[in-house]
């Protein structure tokens, strides 16, 4: 259903499926609502199938005319509901991704791509959960990021089936951790195509 107004152009997907031919992954099928505004773009109850992927989200981006000349004053507003995320297919199509395996997800992020606000963040996997709120900075050169990590159990299965290449020493031997902190630090994007580079810290107490 489409209503293409001067002002205001809203498209509603019913149902739609298709292929991502070099990812080598299906489009089972994606519905929900797009509008179309002066100077940006909202997303509106998106329902997205794709490969074992699935993904509810609401959203709006704002300020495109912004994009070529300073996108960090793009404003963005994401709320990804309880999501399914399958990381490794996701890495065919952004190689650099570094994660594996299958993420619980939800998110409520809003702000300018500079200094984005993170309200809720939560991730899961087996039997570990990353529950954290924060600020992320620099975008999109870069990411800043401070993040208070609230009550999170973690597990070194999980971990190191969701990071393979984190490069942490096991602590298997510890069993599920639960633990709250802070965590700061910086990652750098390789303009080369190549993995994100992390400077951190994180600071826990179980």
């Amino acid at each position: 259903v489409v209503d293409w107004g001067r002002d205001l152009k809203m498209l509603d997907i019913l149902d739609l499926s298709g292929q991502l031919p070099q990812a080598g992954l299906k489009v089972e099928s994606i519905r929900g609502q797009v509008v179309l505004e002066d100077d940006g773009v909202s997303l509106n109850e998106i329902h997205l199938a794709v490969g074992e992927s699935r993904i509810h989200v609401n959203g709006a981006v704002k300020s495109l005319s912004s994009l070529a000349s300073n996108p960090g004053a793009v404003g963005v507003e994401v709320d990804l509901a309880e999501s399914r995320i399958h990381a490794g297919e996701m890495a065919r199509l952004f190689p650099s991704l570094p994660i594996r395996g299958t993420i619980g997800a939800t998110l409520r992020i809003h702000g300018d791509l500079s200094g984005l606000v993170l309200e809720d963040f939560v991730l899961t996997h087996g039997r570990s959960v990353l529950a954290a709120e924060g600020t992320v900075l620099g975008m999109p050169d870069s990411i800043d990021y401070q993040l208070a990590i609230r009550p999170t159990t973690l597990t070194w299965t999980d971990f190191q089936t969701v990071w393979p290449t984190s490069g942490l020493e096991p602590w298997d031997r510890l069993g599920a951790v639960a633990a709250s902190g802070f965590s700061e630090g910086i990652v750098q994007f390789d303009t080369t195509g190549g993995s994100p580079r992390l400077d951190g810290s994180v600071d826990l107490e179980a």
